[in-house]
Order: structure tokens, then C-alpha cells, then sequence
């Protein structure tokens, strides 16, 4: 697991922050990579915040949002009669 400390300045205080990889994220999720972009493409709101060079960063609350997010069913089976 590949994961960053970010660390910002808010006045005088100094905030750390763990960061990890969309790869990352989507294990913790437990989905793949290309999955986690297609439900990014349905709910943009879910979008990490921070990207550095081309890779995007997940903050813990980024990914246990997109954890809780409002799955919906799909199709139900066909019943038998």
C-alpha cells in the first residue's frame, strides 16, 4: 500500500494527513481501479480533492465516502412460476 502524509498550514497550526492511491482506495473500497473511475463518472461529488501530477490522492474520509455512497439494486430476477 502506497500512501502519502500531506501535510498544510491553516495559521499557526500544521494539519498531517494520510493520502492514498486511487489503486489503494479502490482495494479498500474492494473494487478495481477502472470501477472506482466509472462510479467518480456517475458521482462527481465524490471526486478526490487532491491530485498530484497525474494521480489523484484519497483522503480516509474521501474513500469511506465513496464506501457509503447510495447503492441502489439492480434489476431484480426474474421469478419462476
Amino acid at each position: 500500500m502506497c500512501s502519502y502524509q500531506y501535510r498544510q498550514c491553516e495559521g499557526e497550526k500544521m494539519t498531517e494527513q494520510r493520502l492514498i492511491s486511487t489503486a489503494d482506495a479502490a482495494k479498500e473500497i474492494g473494487c478495481t481501479s477502472g470501477y472506482l473511475r466509472v462510479i467518480i463518472a456517475r458521482h462527481p461529488q465524490l471526486q478526490p480533492k487532491q491530485r498530484f501530477a497525474d494521480a489523484w490522492l484519497w483522503t480516509p474520509e474521501e474513500v469511506e465516502a465513496v464506501n457509503n455512497r447510495n447503492k441502489k439494486p439492480g434489476k431484480p430476477a426474474k421469478k419462476s412460476d
